[in-house]
């Protein structure tokens, strides 16, 4: 517990909602201690039961005294505990009389009245609530137009619940199910919390994955899930939602939360005589209790570090300050990053924990050079099967079946011994599995290799450039795509890939190349977003910068294996073995494309039920996307990816140069 409040309190979470029962006793004390906020719940609950028209306990008396016993209790063990604030009647149990006489019960044996907040009966309530709201019904709610749970159609249910909604501060009781691979369109919620003062704040679910570890017959060990033990029935992995594994490890989407969740946040005025606005959201305490400092990155290299002076801003207040003596290079991609960090060491941290920051791009400048040298001759041969082409110290193949690039040696070393492949389909989320993307989007899954290779185009100018161009059209959804690779004498090879999606066929999971690469070069190099896994919809805690990692750290283990290791807005990226051999994926236009990579195929993560079961393959398989849909984060039983946050039909166009580095 301790461990975990820790952790808690580093990702700026200042509220728990001990759901769906009380805790054990401690916990209140570590909350007492660390300074956490409590909502104290009862332990009333008849999920299910309670979305029908038998709702329990409702005005039944002889469920009603139980009720009110287990709430009475509650509130008379932890009444003592100043970390309590709040109280809560129950989860999801319907409305009734028996939640007013609760009511009733916990006023007049809490000599404080702390606040009451209970999500189906709003007449129970001091604040409205809704469990897992979508953006789009709390917009609806600010205008006064939104159905809360159990109204059916125009019937209206006020008489029970009470008014709503009715003025009253808004909790989201319960959103952003953070299950597997997740938390999507998290800053998007805050994004309008922070406009609307009569939002009071929210409460992920959950906080850890339930699972249980087992040493295995074959040596191996892992965590289990439902059904994993003979039980049924089960609920299968539903019990794998947490910010952290069971093994207090934070997942990726646990930094997303405690970057949208920081207390402070700031607003690029102006970028000349350098201007920003703070706003600081605490609730006690001054922006002077932490160091204000800054660093300057320089396509990817910080530059300059500087402290600047205390910054002093009140609890719930904003203020401007101008940052001088800024110099950079305009000629270079160029960000600046702020943040506030501890002055000191703290029970749940260490002197230096940035508990805020932000990152503004100042340049665009030039990020990557892709300029090629042209030396030496460059050959072109033909036979049955394939084109191959001969540089300085390289050789590759193009097939004539599949128009792409089917092997490439630099070196000697082989890099690609496997055909390229078209990818428009991603190891299904939780999310997507909940969302039917199998069946919105299932025409999709094997069109990558359902394609007609309508021509190849060749050109070569003179002993410097080999140009094959590949056109097709994908069968099922009438797709129509080019494939340009300009090969130069030095090895660089250029991809210029133009989709064409007509407005007819559904939206695409991803669009992008798989690489097969040599299986050794497990170090990765890269500068993008990172350095955790992050996504079309989940990178705003994702800063830009040059990070480095190995196959085994890069990818994200998942309890059940699905979609992972993404990294969005990638400049360069570059992939070595031990014997300093490097190959580098370059970014060559103003689109910067997304990497994921894996020490096992697609296939095997897709159909893989438990994280163990992921052995490594004959090649380290990486993918150069164009772009992936998000991940989703409004729940993970029917909620879509938001359509900002989709792939829809229309024409996609990317450029990016394949290379040997010699270090």
């Amino acid at each position: 517990m301790i461990s975990e409040i820790k952790l808690m309190k580093k990702a700026n979470i200042n509220f728990v909602r001990t759901a769906h029962y009380p805790n054990e006793p401690e916990w209140y004390e570590l909350c007492n201690k660390y300074g956490m906020m409590i909502m104290d719940e009862a332990n009333v609950e008849s999920h299910g039961l309670s979305y029908h028209q038998r709702v329990l306990p409702g005005d039944k008396s002889e469920w009603a005294y139980g009720c009110i016993d287990r709430m009475k209790r509650m509130v008379i063990r932890d009444r003592q505990n100043p970390c309590v604030v709040m109280w809560s009647l129950g989860n999801e149990a319907g409305f009734g009389n028996a939640f007013m006489k609760m009511r009733d019960v916990t006023l007049n044996n809490d000599p404080e009245k702390r606040l009451i907040q209970y999500a189906d009966m709003n007449l129970a309530a001091d604040f409205d609530s809704q469990t897992y709201p979508t953006i789009k019904w709390m917009e609806q709610h600010l205008n006064g137009n939104a159905k809360r749970k159990g109204e059916q159609g125009q019937v209206s249910h006020e008489h029970q619940h009470g008014k709503y909604p009715s003025g009253k501060p808004f909790v989201l009781n319960e959103y952003c199910h953070a299950m597997g691979n997740s938390l999507g369109n998290f800053s998007d919620y805050w994004d309008l919390m922070y406009k609307h003062d009569m939002f009071a704040g929210g409460f992920v679910w959950d906080w850890i994955d339930q699972a249980l570890w087992k040493d295995l017959d074959d040596h191996s060990a892992g965590f289990l899930y439902g059904g994993d033990f003979g039980d049924s029935p089960n609920n299968n992995n539903f019990c794998i939602n947490g910010l952290i594994g069971a093994d207090l490890l934070p997942h990726p989407h646990y930094e997303e939360l405690k970057k949208v969740y920081q207390p402070i946040n700031f607003k690029l005025i102006k970028k000349q005589a350098l201007t920003i606005k703070i706003k600081n959201h605490s609730l006690n305490l001054n922006t002077n209790e932490y160091n204000f400092s800054y660093q300057i990155i320089e396509n990817g290299i910080v530059t300059q570090k500087e402290s600047l002076p205390e910054l002093s801003c009140n609890p719930n207040e904003e203020t401007l300050t101008i940052i001088k003596n800024i110099n950079f290079n305009e000629n270079k991609e160029t960000f600046i990053t702020f943040r506030f960090s501890l002055k000191d060491s703290l029970l749940w941290a260490d002197k230096d924990h940035v508990v805020a920051w932000k990152q503004f791009k100042l340049s665009d400048g030039v990020c990557t050079d892709t300029e090629s040298l042209s030396e030496g001759k460059l050959s072109l041969k033909e036979n049955t099967n394939e084109y191959s082409i001969h540089g300085n110290h390289f050789k590759a193949a193009v097939g004539k079946s599949s128009g792409l690039i089917s092997s490439l040696e630099y070196n000697e070393l082989e890099v690609i011994s496997e055909d390229v492949k078209f990818n428009f389909w991603r190891a299904l989320t939780d999310n997507d599995k909940d969302w039917r993307v199998n069946e919105i989007m299932g025409v999709w899954k094997n069109e990558a290799n359902n394609y007609s290779l309508k021509n190849i185009e060749i050109e070569k100018i003179e002993n410097k450039k080999i140009i094959i161009e590949s056109n097709y059209v994908f069968n099922n959804t009438q797709t129509i795509a080019k494939v340009k690779h300009t090969f130069y004498s030095d090895g660089k090879i250029q991809f210029y890939i133009d989709f064409k999606i007509p407005e007819y066929a559904p939206s695409i999971p991803r669009i992008g190349l798989q690489f097969n690469l040599n299986k050794n070069l497990q170090d990765i190099e890269w500068y993008g977003r990172g350095p955790h896994e992050n996504y079309f919809d989940r990178k705003t805690a994702a800063a830009v910068g040059i990070y480095k990692s190995t196959i085994s750290k890069w990818i994200t283990p998942y309890v059940r294996p699905q979609k992972n290791s993404n990294r969005c807005d990638v400049r360069w990226i570059a992939f070595g073995n031990i014997n300093k051999n490097r190959i580098e994926f370059v970014t060559n236009s103003n689109h910067l494309f997304s990497v994921s990579a894996w020490p096992y195929n697609q296939e095997t993560l897709d159909k893989s039920t438990h994280n163990f079961e992921l052995k490594a393959g004959n090649n380290l398989v990486v993918n150069i996307d164009y772009k992936q849909m998000g991940v989703g984060g409004d729940n993970s039983w029917g909620q879509p990816v938001l359509h900002k946050y989709l792939i829809n039909p229309g024409q996609y166009c990317y450029s990016f140069i394949l290379q040997p580095i010699n270090k």
